[in-house]
């Protein structure tokens, strides 16, 4: 099992790249974050807003993020480290995008 504070620090980074990304959009101020038991998921507006992603870094062997599209879809990338969340920017500017709709 991975140490509890390294995956909390890769947590909060994840929070706030996507946090970065969507902020083009969307005030920064408006993301927020709330921890479940096997993930974090991030939303636009508070905890009963639209959900953007979440993160499953609690895995010694496998983390992921997996981002919640229109239509209840869902696609999960496997990444390393949080850095990783630079390379799908684009899916995470889409879904930003369609939260200001429901915002």
């Amino acid at each position: 099992m991975e140490d509890h504070n390294q995956v909390a620090e890769q947590e909060i980074e994840a929070f706030m790249i996507v946090r970065a990304i969507g902020a083009r959009f969307v005030a920064a101020e408006r993301f927020s974050v709330r921890q479940a038991d096997n993930c974090c998921i991030v939303y636009v507006g508070n905890n009963d807003g639209m959900p953007i992603c979440g993160f499953f870094f609690k895995s010694a062997t496998e983390k992921s993020v997996l981002l919640f599209l229109q239509g209840r879809r869902q696609v999960r990338y496997h990444v390393e480290d949080p850095s990783d969340i630079l390379t799908f920017y684009r899916e995470i500017e889409t879904v930003v995008k369609a939260s200001m709709q429901y915002a």
